[in-house]
């Protein structure tokens, strides 16, 4: 295989070498050297061989440096190879390195584009690397700027286009780096306001092209979801509404069984505002035609990921179930998506955290329903998963959900008159709590938690005497 690279490297050598040397002039060996580096870091760079690549790169840069000033096709080049320097820094795990570099190569084209528009292309990609890197070191803000002056350029702004621009898949996958960045950095409003704008565009294209609904429905369906995260629940079942009608219309159309699946998601989400905007009995009919699509699907499509769907679906009906007041009708509901999630968990642990949550929700409905006993089992199956899950992964947010875990359990024991039991599962938690305090004592959650398992320990310990 490196005897193929060696061939490749003589040809490009070759041919740089025959056309360089009657136009290049008296730098003709400065720019042959800085493009056969370029050429050679390229070849490696795809061969896997990163290192190597770099140091041709880096070898390369100071000599296109002083070739690039007022020569367009060089300020490409060393563009170029900035941003191929940054694609294998990030690949060897150099961030701050790639970062950089991508930053350089930029700025780089954003000059270059002034004078040559032909350069618009390597600005947008050199804008999308720089984009989705400062998102992934934490620095959302200038994330935010990328994102922000990518929607223009492909909006024709930077140039100086300012009619309407044409909508395009391209704006719209621009918009979305954007939307998701600006919720990253929690600036929610701002975030949903770029979400209704990637529903016009795509509204725009659908409008012109059936086979861009599909996109429009998803891009309706989020945009559903972001509503009711924001408190606007109304609005959010409006969306989810035509999210679904969209969907529906295109499950009676084809054949795709995929459309199926989307449709009951459509379904779960537009429940869930339902239920937000207070309409329970509303919220149930949608939850269980979701279930139904779901069920059947299992029969159609049998495998792990239908029943992943179909046991969230009758997670989700018990809840709704409970909120019109059907109480023993959601324990066999829940009770289902337990069973389920547990032979699921036998061969994929992934899935113990939503099997905890289900026990936990059937303990609850199990207590409502007089069935202390059970309750205590059904709960302290999910607890002794939260500690598996603990231990596993001593993240605080698992260890607040342990320790919640422990406090309900001591609750729960209380009520049916186990105090002993009651004492020690609420001490723990304490113990747990009080540990995460003293490392993070800023952590909010943690202090209300601890206060909380306090509170709760003091009544145990004055009725126990």
């Amino acid at each position: 295989m490196f005897g193929l690279f060696k061939e490749t490297f003589k040809v490009i050598e070759e041919a740089i070498v025959q056309i360089s040397e009657p136009l290049l002039g008296p730098k003709a060996s400065n720019k042959r050297r800085a493009v056969e580096l370029h050429k050679q870091a390229v070849v490696l760079s795809n061969a896997g061989r990163r290192e190597e690549a770099l140091g041709l790169n880096t070898e390369a840069v100071p000599l296109l440096r002083t070739l690039a000033p007022g020569h367009a096709g060089f300020t490409r080049i060393l563009a170029r190879t900035l941003a191929n320097i940054g694609v294998d820094s990030w690949a060897l795990g150099r961030r701050g390195d790639a970062v950089r570099m991508y930053i350089e190569s930029a700025q780089l084209l954003r000059v270059l584009v002034k004078t040559d528009p032909e350069a618009t292309s390597h600005l947008d990609k050199a804008l999308v690397r720089l984009g989705f890197a400062l998102k992934e070191v934490g620095r959302l803000d200038e994330a935010i700027c990328t994102y922000e002056e990518l929607v223009q350029l492909r909006c024709g702004h930077i140039l100086g286009e300012r009619d309407v621009p044409k909508p395009s898949e391209n704006l719209c996958a621009a918009l979305d780096a954007l939307c998701a960045t600006l919720k990253a950095a929690g600036r929610s409003k701002d975030s949903l306001r770029t979400h209704e704008e990637v529903v016009k565009v795509r509204g725009q294209l659908a409008a012109n092209d059936p086979a861009a609904v599909k996109k429009l429905a998803f891009a309706v369906t989020d945009y559903g979801v972001a509503l009711n995260r924001e408190g606007q629940a109304e609005e959010a079942v409006r969306h989810g509404e035509e999210s679904v009608r969209l969907l529906r219309k295109l499950a009676e159309a084809e054949s795709d069984p995929a459309l199926t699946g989307y449709l009951a998601v459509a379904l779960h989400d537009l429940a869930a505002h339902l239920k937000a905007a207070g309409r329970d009995e509303e919220a149930l009919k949608v939850s269980q035609e979701a279930l139904d699509i779901r069920r059947e699907r299992v029969k159609t499509c049998p495998g792990p990921t239908a029943i992943v769907d179909l046991a969230t679906s009758l997670h989700n009906l018990s809840g709704h179930l409970r909120a019109v007041h059907r109480k023993a009708d959601a324990i066999p509901a829940i009770q289902e998506a337990v069973d389920l999630r547990r032979s699921l968990a036998e061969k994929d642990p992934k899935v113990e955290p939503v099997l905890a949550s289900s026990l936990y929700f059937l303990s609850q409905y199990l207590a409502e329903a007089q069935r202390h006993d059970d309750a205590l089992r059904a709960h302290g199956e999910s607890v002794q998963l939260r500690r598996k899950l603990a231990a596993q992964d001593l993240q605080t947010s698992n260890l607040i959900l342990f320790s919640v875990s422990l406090k309900t359990h001591g609750k729960m024991f209380k009520q049916a008159g186990r105090y002993a039991d009651a004492l020690d599962a609420n001490g723990e938690a304490v113990a747990l709590l009080s540990t995460l305090s003293e490392a993070d004592p800023e952590n909010i959650q943690v202090v209300q938690e601890l206060a909380g398992s306090l509170k709760q320990l003091a009544v145990m310990l004055s009725v126990a005497g």
